[in-house]
């Protein structure tokens, strides 16, 4: 592996890490200045809190479905459900700690890449549990974009980020949101390695329409895929999916 790419993964494991860490911080604050239940009465008070919050839900697909199945792995799914149930009642900080510890401690990194399966696999219908969390998640990013329509039709930006400020619960929901971007930002770079203009995109998308995104990222990947594990762990990018399928799949040997 070329020295770009381990100082990129030790770099995105130090930063997941830390932030992680830092909702933490957040969320121990919040418990200790309100309960959660209060906590929560006091997001769903303003279109904008309320809107971060379902930001943070739209994050799931793409962030508890790769720790569970990266964890537990697809042998298990009982208990990758649970991990999976785990990491969205916990949080991101759960999701960020599997990526830094993935990044850091194992030599596949986020993916684990199958090529000879890729190249050979036959294309059958789609999975119904495939079909089902691909339906999952367009509903989820329907809601997200009709909470954010709202919340921009309630008042403006800047209203509700003072307000977001101004309660310890509505921010350490916020940020925890941002966590499932940054998240998403380093497995986009990791899967779609070396498509520059592509993961530029991605990012920019990602800042500007939070984890909205990642659904339709994930709406993207899921496209006829066979299982789970192709949609989020082993599967080819969306590179590899829609501009080089023609001619198979072609695995990235400098990839992350």
């Amino acid at each position: 592996m070329a020295s770009t790419q381990v100082t990129t993964r030790v770099a995105a494991a130090i930063g997941l890490a830390a932030f992680s860490a830092f909702i933490v911080y957040l969320v121990v604050r919040a418990a200790q200045a309100q309960n959660l239940g209060d906590g929560f009465e006091t997001i769903t008070r303003n279109a904008w809190a309320l809107s971060a919050l379902v930001d943070y839900v739209a994050s799931t697909p793409l962030c508890a479905t790769w720790a569970a199945l990266r964890v537990c792995g697809s042998t298990r799914p009982w208990l990758a459900i649970a991990f999976a149930l785990t990491c969205f009642l916990l949080g991101n900080p759960l999701v960020l700690g599997v990526a830094a510890g993935a990044l850091a401690c194992t030599t596949s990194g986020l993916l684990v890449r199958d090529p000879v399966r890729l190249a050979t696999r036959r294309m059958q219908p789609q999975p119904l549990h495939v079909t089902a969390f691909l339906v999952a998640t367009g509903a989820v990013l329907i809601g997200f974009t009709v909470a954010t329509f709202a919340a921009i039709a309630s008042e403006p930006f800047s209203d509700g980020v003072e307000y977001v400020k101004a309660h310890p619960w509505a921010l350490a929901s916020f940020v925890d949101s941002f966590g499932g971007v940054l998240f998403v930002m380093v497995y986009v770079l990791v899967r779609e390695w070396g498509s520059w203009g592509l993961i530029a995109a991605m990012w920019v998308g990602l800042l500007l329409g939070g984890n909205g995104v990642s659904c339709l990222y994930v709406l993207l990947v899921g496209w006829n895929a066979m299982s789970l594990v192709d949609v989020v762990l082993s599967g080819p990018s969306v590179t590899e999916k829609y501009w080089t399928s023609s001619r198979g799949f072609m695995p990235q040997e400098d990839e992350i």
